[in-house]
């Protein structure tokens, strides 16, 4: 008998497969969670910089895009077929304003793919004088030349990103005058 309750003790003091089941699947699941967290984690890091790519490439495009029509405008100074505006003579918001480049923004051909084509306009500011609204004093050659100031507007590959691009351009000779120069509003 002292036996037989030695081996039922000895027996019941070992463990067996049948008690450590329940440890084994709780520490799997706790090791599966936090594989599952990284995973999660890593997918909205690799999500975030997929966006922050496509918004730099939108504005890649639209710097671009208004690149391509300051150029386009300073050629059309040069070959005297643009229409170039009074300086000081735009309504106070033009930049912001979708219906003043409609109307007034000359539209400039671009290659890619934006959701607006590039626009720009020139404004007359005069011949070589100098500009405290512009932060511009022109050097001793360039004082009697025409003067311009172009400006041009994108938008990228989607409606929000846009970049407005100025420059002021001193025509090296044969441009639009200032007799041939509009008051906004009065049409050309």
């Amino acid at each position: 008998m002292i036996t037989q309750t030695r081996k039922a003790i000895l027996k019941r003091a070992q463990p067996g497969p049948a008690s450590q089941q329940g440890a084994v699947l709780l520490t799997g699941l706790v090791l599966l969670f936090v594989v599952t967290l990284f995973g999660v984690s890593g997918m909205q890091t690799i999500t975030l910089d997929e966006r922050i790519v496509s918004n730099m490439q939108s504005s890649t495009i639209a710097f671009h895009g208004a690149e391509g029509a300051l150029s386009t405008c300073e050629g059309s100074v040069q070959a005297q077929t643009g229409t170039a505006f009074s300086f000081g003579s735009f309504p106070a918001d033009w930049r912001e304003a979708d219906a003043f480049w409609t109307a007034a923004g000359e539209e400039a051909t671009f290659a890619a793919q934006v959701v607006q084509p590039p626009r720009c306009v020139i404004e007359y500011i005069g011949d070589g004088g100098a500009s405290s609204e512009l932060n511009y004093a022109p050097s001793n050659s360039a004082s009697s030349r025409p003067t311009y100031r172009v400006t041009a507007r994108s938008k990228g590959g989607d409606i929000t990103t846009e970049a407005i691009l100025e420059s002021v351009f001193i025509c090296p000779g044969g441009c639009i005058t200032g007799a041939e120069v509009t008051q906004y509003g009065s049409g050309p």
